[in-house]
């Protein structure tokens, strides 16, 4: 009986200590920024924290595998530089030396231009690319990429795509 009560003694210290290491281990990853956001449904109200962005501001956003982009705009102006990109990449995994867990920003910026934006982020082996436009002077009525690959989309309207190729856009 006693030797059954040290054995159980013994296996509660075990896990304590393991707890008290996974514990210690998950606030050492959070105060050195290795955790960021969870879920990428709450991404877009990370990005509007972060960037300062009213919840008024209208988005459209596309997702494609570890990435998340996000376009900002408010329907109201015809300016572009109205509007901000902000790209979230999940680097959930090692990343270098440090244990990562979750979605971290990757872009945030202001268009510059009218025309479409153009930003390259390399993941692996594959390099892909981000195309957005908050509408402007420049209406697209459809993008096709030399894979076959096409997307309609309405004239004037903002649009973000993640492709990993090169996109070819009509206008009307």
């Amino acid at each position: 009986m006693k030797k059954q009560y040290l054995d159980a003694v013994r296996v509660s210290r075990i896990i304590t200590s393991c707890l008290f290491l996974v514990a210690a281990m998950a606030i050492g990853m959070k105060m050195s920024g290795d955790i960021g956001v969870l879920r990428s449904g709450s991404l877009e109200n990370r990005a509007r924290q972060a960037a300062g962005i009213d919840s008024g501001t209208q988005c459209v956003s596309a997702e494609k595998g570890k990435l998340k982009a996000m376009l900002f705009y408010d329907g109201g102006s015809s300016d572009e530089k109205a509007s901000r990109l902000v790209v979230y990449r999940n680097r959930t995994g090692m990343d270098g030396m440090h244990v990562r867990l979750g979605w971290f920003p990757e872009i945030s910026e202001i268009p510059g231009d009218d025309g479409v934006i153009v930003r390259e982020i390399v993941l692996g082996k594959t390099e892909w690319k981000i195309y957005a436009s908050a509408g402007g002077k420049v209406s697209y009525t459809g993008a096709s990429a030399a894979s076959g690959e096409r997307y309609s989309l309405k004239a004037g309207e903002p649009f973000v795509i993640i492709s990993d190729c090169e996109l070819e856009f009509v206008s009307e």
